[in-house]
């Protein structure tokens, strides 16, 4: 029971769950479905919980008059945190926090972007924008800073046989052994699936509960506000 297992190796525990043939031979029709179940129900796991050991802290590197930035390809751009942002100014060997905050034309209309007396630091605000990008405001007067924010790692999905699972093997073998065998004969691995998720989401948070139908009690985040429609400005 660990995580790194390949889908090859998830594929074997899901026939040795479901007591099927586990032979590679076995029948190919049956061996792609449980391959395309095994990938469903690890996306479908990936997305419903916020998996402490997946979140990570990754930075956006400021410029003097730019205010809008690509998220960084290395994480999930609807799963970013608002707590514990903070940018980081290397010359002043400081951090600032910044606020998670919908941009408005009044905050362009008092600092405006395209008059360089009209950029501030430090950035104060960010929120995400259409097309996986963030805005911040004030727009930067210097270059260097560092945007920090905390998110999910975006991880790939499982496709090929050597593609490594980052969540349990065995939570992602009951789930689908139970998919496999039925209402009936797969309630007793369906229930120690569910078991066994609450109490890998006890280890990893206490703080947070969580459902496979995807309803919480408590959000350990919520995604910076995004923008609908982007103000353009002008030539």
């Amino acid at each position: 029971m660990a995580r790194g297992a390949t889908l090859q190796r998830i594929v074997q525990l899901v026939k040795a769950e479901a007591r099927l043939n586990t032979s590679a031979n076995a029948g190919l029709n049956a061996e792609e479905m449980i391959r395309t179940a095994i990938a469903r129900t690890y996306e479908g796991l990936l997305r419903q919980h916020d998996w402490p050991h997946l979140i990570e802290r990754t930075e956006i590197t400021l410029a003097a008059g730019q205010y809008r930035y690509a998220i960084p390809a290395t994480v999930e751009a609807e799963r970013l945190f608002e707590e514990h942002a903070w940018v980081y100014y290397p010359a002043e060997d400081r951090r600032y926090p910044i606020s998670a905050e919908e941009i408005t034309f009044a905050h362009y209309n008092a600092l405006d972007p395209d008059d360089t007396g009209g950029r501030l630091d430090p950035v104060r605000l960010w929120m995400l924008i259409p097309d996986e990008m963030i805005q911040v405001w004030p727009c930067p007067a210097t270059s260097g800073g560092k945007l920090s924010f905390r998110g999910l790692r975006k991880v790939a999905q499982l496709v090929a046989d050597a593609d490594v699972c980052h969540l349990d093997d065995r939570l992602i073998s009951l789930f689908v052994a139970a998919e496999i065998m039925g209402p009936e004969k797969g309630q007793p691995k369906l229930a120690q699936a569910q078991a066994l998720l609450a109490n890998l989401k006890g280890s990893l948070n206490k703080r947070r509960t969580f459902s496979m139908l995807g309803d919480s009690t408590h959000e350990l985040h919520r995604p910076p506000r995004r923008l609908e429609v982007v103000y353009v400005r002008g030539a």
